[in-house]
């Protein structure tokens, strides 16, 4: 029996090497049921109704859930062809763990599978708390073909880094032509601050030119994955169409979309038009910095009820500069089209950090606005503030 000992440790080791080496491979969840009920049980299988025999009733918040609680790379959560509409009669839990949810559908209208809220408070939260078994919460995440609208909440909400949000209509029916309101920002962005390299040393110090400033952030920044906000339609919500908010959020790129119009960029489906508040296309407020908005989003059309701006950088002190650029703001995708802003284009009251207490901002400046097409606002200065 001694004789044996070293063959079992041997066997033992190489059983040890073989599961670490093995990647925890993604799990996929197909939503098969247009239900809200969500999935109690911690078994990897998305049946909202185990009673009914483990027959897989899978609704999205059922896969939301069961993904929460895996270990792994983004899980994929899609959809089956025969549904192309869900209305929630409860909200969705919040997302705890990367996941990819694509609702291409091509029997849906727009190929988009649409998420009506019902009202409901529960949205599309993706959070960065550290949860087991994901230390990095939500963070990696996707969220791509969807309609997300009706929700009394923000449309998505997304919390650090890492996110891409592509091809989705928040805040509009199907068709892109008619408001259906998120009572709350379209996507709401706030951050955990980037664990920066000490501020800064690069070699030549930052060129005082935007484009060589841009790059060299892209080099300081190049271990933080940005979020990234491209291709979508986000209309007719009652607070901004995008707010980037909270102390130190940074890394958000903002391109290609279009913010206050219908699809075609040729009417106005408002953000802000609850009224009751200042709203604007996108706002940058409380410290964020590095944020690019552009290039090519159509920024118009937003709330005349409050003269709404396009683009709003309210900031105070900001450690980097953020960046307005190559934009077309308060026109429309035709010459004929009146889809201003009902402010001003572009608002800012933004200043570099340089109060000696360091980290200061070490370019000696906040914003800059570069490249926008900015015309047909309607407040008294249609252009910048």
């Amino acid at each position: 029996m001694p004789h044996l000992i070293p063959v079992l440790l041997r066997t033992l080791l190489m059983l040890t090497v073989v599961l670490i080496a093995t990647p925890t491979l993604a799990a996929n969840y197909l939503v098969n049921n247009t239900g809200s009920a969500p999935d109690a049980a911690n078994d990897g299988v998305c049946d909202a109704n185990p009673a009914l025999g483990n027959q897989d009733v899978c609704t999205l918040a059922a896969a939301i859930g069961q993904a929460n609680r895996v270990v792994g790379p983004p899980h994929n959560i899609t959809f089956a062809a025969a549904i192309t509409a869900i209305t929630l009669t409860q909200g969705l839990p919040s997302i705890t763990a990367p996941v990819i949810i694509n609702g291409f559908n091509a029997s849906a209208v727009g190929q988009r599978v649409d998420i009506n809220g019902g009202g409901l408070p529960g949205s599309f939260d993706f959070s960065s708390a550290s949860t087991i078994p994901n230390p990095n919460g939500a963070q990696g995440s996707t969220i791509m073909n969807l309609v997300i609208r009706n929700f009394n909440d923000n449309g998505i909400s997304l919390s650090g880094h890492n996110y891409t949000v592509t091809n989705c209509y928040i805040g509009v029916m199907p068709t892109g032509e008619t408001a259906s309101p998120n009572v709350g920002d379209g996507i709401s962005v706030s951050g955990v601050k980037p664990r920066l390299p000490a501020i800064p040393d690069l070699p030549g110090g930052f060129d005082f030119d935007p484009a060589q400033i841009a790059a060299q952030l892209i080099t300081l920044f190049s271990s933080i994955p940005p979020n990234t906000i491209a291709n979508n339609l986000i209309s007719g919500n009652t607070g901004d169409g995008i707010e980037i908010f909270g102390q130190n959020t940074a890394l958000n790129w903002v391109t290609l979309n279009r913010i206050g119009t219908d699809k075609d960029g040729t009417d106005s489906i408002p953000n802000g038009n609850a009224g009751g508040g200042q709203h604007a296309g996108v706002r940058i407020n409380s410290t964020a910095y590095a944020n690019i908005i552009g290039p090519l989003n159509l920024i118009s059309g937003n709330n005349k009820i409050d003269s709404d701006d396009g683009v709003d950088v309210d900031t105070g002190t900001v450690l980097f500069p953020n960046f307005i650029v190559g934009n077309a703001i308060g026109i429309g995708a035709s010459p004929a089209a009146d889809v201003g802003n009902g402010g001003s284009g572009i608002v800012t009251d933004t200043r570099p950090e340089e109060d000696g207490t360091q980290p200061d901002n070490p370019t000696n400046y906040s914003l800059f606005i570069v490249g926008n097409v900015i015309s047909d606002n309607k407040g008294a200065n249609n252009n910048n503030d």
